[in-house]
């Protein structure tokens, strides 16, 4: 499913490759002041998908 997609994107990242982003959106994000807390989760059994 969809999941693998995020898999393989992230596996890519990892490895070095460039992401298909404008230069304008990267220096947007460049551009944001503060610090960011990000969470990553992975479940077998998604509890915030009821569809699947």
């Amino acid at each position: 499913g969809h999941e693998f997609t995020s898999l393989v994107l992230a596996l890519l990242q990892v490895g070095g490759h460039p992401p298909k982003t404008s230069q304008e959106l990267l220096d947007q994000i460049k551009d944001l002041d503060g610090e960011m807390l990000f969470e990553t989760y992975y479940s077998l059994s998604c509890q915030n998908c009821p569809d699947v």
